[in-house]
């Protein structure tokens, strides 16, 4: 008999995370969220939970019910542990949260190491399908000097961190149009690229995938994200633009805060100094050691049915996701829309009557 999985995320989010390989003997169930309101017997039925969006209480109060009732949840993170999308992200913000402040899971798979966090997960090294899908580096040492501009999803939390960005990046892309250097865009946020991109015909590559897109650039400038750990795995001379105080979670040669910076050490930069390179090489050495998320898998299989406990207060925690749930303003209240319904529509035939009364 196959082992039932509910994967909280629908499918085409697992299939955009990556997270699906390692799954395929498994009797798979998605868009989980929708019994969020079952009571914690209700998931007795599964083997394993599968989560991977920490933002969603819903998706936390899920973990948290099949916790108490000793069934396995696995989460994957997506991506890097970023120190300042983890205390000053606005979605987490205004809920008076920090990215991984309580874990409620059994199994978390990681890339990097998450060093806030309270509970007791058993943490699996693991690199997201998304981010490497292929087997071996690129050979980047042939490619012509072309320079992929690029940022992360969320490239900045506020208008200050957004005016810093944009005056960074435009002094260095008017550096790289005086020197006659090839670059090109890809940038999802149109705002962003008018500001950057004023007065100019320059591609925005926004299709392949960010891998395949890369097999035709040898350098990469972007912001601190996951994207900086494919770029240097494929030998890409990789710079990172800093413009907040939060240190970056990758370390690169190759760290921008200011154009005067950028500069200085462009010609290192565009001539790919050997032994910068091999500096950024060495940074993620350890990804040779992490695993796929099929390994991942196999592993939580071999400890199903295992006992594990959160030393820390689940219940505190599981009480805090309720009550954010209930004072969400997308929390749908039913009943109140129902009786407001009725009440109307009684009101409408009481006014009926009474125009029919002053007609007479």
């Amino acid at each position: 008999m196959k082992n039932r999985v509910l994967f909280i995320e629908s499918y085409e989010k697992c299939v955009i995370l990556g997270i699906l390989s390692g799954f395929s003997d498994w009797d798979c169930e998605f868009d989980g969220r929708r019994f969020f309101r079952r009571d914690d017997k209700f998931f007795k039925k599964y083997d394993l939970v599968v989560a991977s969006n920490y933002a969603s209480s819903i998706s936390n109060l899920i973990c948290c019910k099949c916790k108490a009732v000793g069934i396995k949840t696995l989460f994957f993170a997506d991506g890097i542990y970023d120190l300042a999308n983890s205390v000053r992200n606005p979605l987490l913000v205004r809920c008076n949260r920090v990215l991984y402040g309580f874990l409620p899971f059994d199994e978390f798979a990681t890339i990097s190491n998450v060093p806030l966090y309270c509970g007791s997960p058993s943490f699996r090294k693991y690199v997201p399908d998304r981010i490497i899908r292929c087997n071996s580096p690129m050979d980047s040492s042939k490619n012509e000097k072309k320079i992929l501009i690029t940022t992360a999803n969320t490239a900045y939390f506020n208008d200050s961190e957004r005016s810093r960005f944009i005056k960074l990046i435009k002094g260095i892309v008017f550096y790289l149009d005086q020197q006659e250097v090839y670059y090109s865009f890809r940038i999802f946020d149109e705002s962003l690229l008018k500001e950057i991109a004023v007065g100019r015909h320059v591609s925005n590559v926004l299709i392949p995938s960010y891998e395949e897109c890369l097999e035709s650039y040898s350098h990469v400038i972007t912001t601190p994200s996951s994207i900086v750990l494919t770029s240097i795995y494929h030998g890409k001379a990789t710079a990172q633009l800093i413009y907040r105080s939060e240190p970056p979670s990758i370390s690169t040669a190759w760290n921008i805060p200011s154009v005067e910076v950028f500069i200085e050490s462009f010609r290192t930069f565009i001539d790919r100094d050997d032994y910068l390179m091999r500096f950024q090489a060495e940074s993620i050495k350890e990804l040779d050691e992490l695993s796929k998320p099929r390994h991942v898998v196999q592993a939580v299989l071999s400890t199903l049915g295992t006992e594990s406990e959160i030393k820390t207060s689940i219940s505190d925690f599981r009480k805090s996701e309720v009550e954010r749930i209930m004072e969400s303003s997308l929390n749908f209240n039913i009943e109140f829309f129902v009786r407001k319904l009725f009440e109307k529509k009684r009101l409408s035939k009481l006014l009926l009557v009474l125009k029919k009364f002053l007609k007479q």
